[in-house]
């Protein structure tokens, strides 16, 4: 892919898009490869049974867990790795609870992935799910 640098982007006040605008190997005019549950890992505070999912791509996505089974703690952990290999610096990852009522912030970012960390325990038999925006640094 060739690369443009991006204050040549703009002329007379219009973006240009008639040619792949990149940084680093990734597109800023797509937001990137699919995020899949396989990018998603949880840890066992969520419940001996919970269940994830995620939907998007590597800019803008989706996260759910379901909380179920037996072991629900304080600290409940979702783990995104980026799709489509590592950012050349980490990037910043805002986020926005969707549904449930657990607060949770992400905790942790590298060039690799994030790491969102519940305040609380969760309920059993409940899913909560968390919006995210990656914005490369």
């Amino acid at each position: 892919m060739a690369r443009t640098v991006l204050p040549g982007l703009v002329r007379s006040g219009t973006i240009r898009h008639d040619e792949e605008v990149g940084f680093d190997g990734r597109v800023l005019a797509n937001p990137g490869p699919d995020l899949a549950s396989a990018n998603v890992s949880i840890s066992a505070a969520w419940g001996s049974t919970a269940t994830r999912t995620a939907s998007g791509r590597l800019l803008h996505g989706r996260v759910s867990v379901t909380s179920s089974g037996t072991g629900q703690a304080g600290g409940a952990t979702i783990t995104v790795t980026f799709p489509g290999g590592a950012f050349p610096a980490a990037p910043r990852v805002f986020l926005r609870q969707v549904s449930g009522d657990l607060a949770a912030r992400v905790t942790s970012v590298s060039t690799t992935q994030f790491v969102i960390t519940a305040a609380t325990a969760p309920a059993a038999g409940t899913t909560y799910e968390y919006e995210f925006v990656v914005l490369p640094a």
